[in-house]
C-alpha cells in the first residue's frame, strides 16, 4: 500500500504558545504573593497577641499580688507638700521632709553607712535602749537629716517615753537599728515577712522602714508627711519593744500607734504616737 506523504513536520505556533504560557506564569506570581501575605498576616497576628498579653510570670505575680493584698496591693500615696505641723512636731522637721529627695531607686546597694550621732535633747533615762541609724547606699536621703528625724521621734515626750522607754543613738552595737531601705532591699531584709516592696518591718534587731513610705506617706494622712513618718518610727520601733498589731478600739477614736495606718484606719482617726 502506498503511504501518504505527511509532508514537513508542523512548526509549533509562537502565537499558540505565548497565549499558553503567559497565564501560567501570572498563576504562580499570584500564588505567591498570596501566600507571602498571609504569612505576613499570621506573623502580624501573633506579634500583636504576644504584646498585649501578660506572660505566664506576669499573670502569677499579679494574681498573687492580689490575693495577698487585696484591693491594698499598692498603698495609695500622696505627693508630699508643705502641711501644718502636728502637735507636737517642730517646725525644723517639717521644713527636713519638705526639701528632701522624693525620688527612690528600686534597687539600692544592699549594704548601710551609719549615721553620726545626734544630740538630741530628751535621750537618755528610763528602759534605755541604744540604737543606730542607718541609710541604704544608694538612696538620695541625708544621713544626718534621716538621724535628727530619728532622734526627734523617739526622744519625744509624747512617744515611747510615756511606756517607760528611752533611747541613745549610737555609732555601734546596739540593741536596735533603724534602717532607710529601698523597696528590693527591705523585702530581703524583711523575709519570710511579706513587705512586696511597699510596706516596712521590724526583723530581729532590724527596724527597716521603706524608704517608698518614707518619702511618699499614704492617703490616709492626707499631705501631713510629717505627721506619718512619726508613726511609722513609732510603730515600727513598737514592735522592737514587743509591741504587736492592735486594731481601733472605736469609731472616730485616736488609732493606737500600733494599728497597721499604712493600710487603712478602720474607722478611727489617724495619731501618730503611742
Amino acid at each position: 500500500m502506498t503511504q501518504r506523504d505527511p509532508g514537513p513536520p508542523r512548526r509549533p505556533d509562537p502565537d499558540a504558545v505565548g497565549r499558553h504560557r503567559v497565564p501560567r506564569a501570572r498563576t504562580v506570581r499570584r500564588g505567591r504573593v498570596a501566600a507571602l501575605a498571609a504569612s505576613l498576616l499570621v506573623t502580624l497576628v501573633v506579634v500583636v497577641l504576644s504584646a498585649v498579653r501578660p506572660s505566664p510570670e506576669e499573670r502569677v505575680a499579679t494574681e498573687d499580688t492580689a490575693s495577698t493584698w487585696g484591693t491594698e496591693a499598692t498603698l495609695p500615696t500622696v505627693t508630699p507638700s508643705p502641711s501644718p505641723s502636728p502637735s507636737g512636731t517642730s517646725s525644723t522637721a517639717r521644713r527636713s521632709a519638705e526639701v528632701e529627695p522624693t525620688t527612690f531607686p528600686q534597687s539600692g546597694a544592699g549594704t548601710f553607712r551609719t549615721a553620726a550621732v545626734v544630740d538630741v535633747a530628751g535621750s537618755g533615762g528610763g528602759r534605755d535602749r541604744t540604737y543606730t541609724v542607718e541609710v541604704e547606699k544608694g538612696l538620695l536621703q541625708d544621713r544626718a537629716t534621716f538621724a535628727r528625724d530619728v532622734a526627734r521621734v523617739l526622744g519625744h515626750e509624747r512617744g515611747w517615753r510615756t511606756d517607760g522607754w528611752s533611747f541613745t543613738q549610737v555609732a555601734r552595737n546596739p540593741d536596735v537599728r533603724v534602717m532607710l531601705a529601698s523597696p528590693d532591699t527591705v523585702d530581703r531584709l524583711c523575709a519570710p515577712l511579706l513587705t512586696r516592696g511597699e510596706v516596712s518591718c521590724r526583723s530581729g534587731d532590724r527596724v527597716v522602714l521603706n524608704v517608698k513610705r518614707w518619702v511618699r506617706g499614704v492617703t490616709y494622712y492626707g499631705d501631713d508627711l510629717t505627721g506619718y513618718r512619726t508613726y511609722l518610727v513609732n510603730h515600727e520601733v513598737g514592735h522592737a519593744l514587743g509591741k504587736y498589731h492592735v486594731g481601733c478600739p472605736a469609731p472616730g477614736a485616736k488609732a493606737p500607734v500600733m494599728l497597721q495606718q499604712s493600710k487603712g484606719l478602720q474607722g478611727c482617726v489617724k495619731n501618730p504616737w503611742p
